[in-house]
């Protein structure tokens, strides 16, 4: 009986450690998308003015790319 009860009290230990392994690697996922979410809405005002302009040169440049090449060695030669 000693023996039975031990292997019992065993296994219920092994599925509380288990149960605690994984509600801590869900507290740790939580937490990780948590902040992924806030890393991109904290994006700053400048951040997102860089990422919209940037945007809009590189359609610029796909509609008209001659007028940027030309923009570009204006560029090179001023300099």
């Amino acid at each position: 009986i000693k023996v039975i009860a031990h292997h019992l009290e065993e296994k219920r230990r092994q599925r509380e450690e288990q149960m605690l392994r994984e509600q801590q690697e869900r507290r740790n996922r939580a937490m990780f998308e948590q902040e992924s979410r806030n890393m991109e809405v904290s994006m700053s005002v400048e951040e997102r003015k860089r990422k919209d302009d940037l945007e809009a040169v590189m359609g610029l440049a796909r509609e008209h790319p001659e007028d940027v090449a030309l923009l570009i060695r204006t560029w090179l030669m001023e300099e």
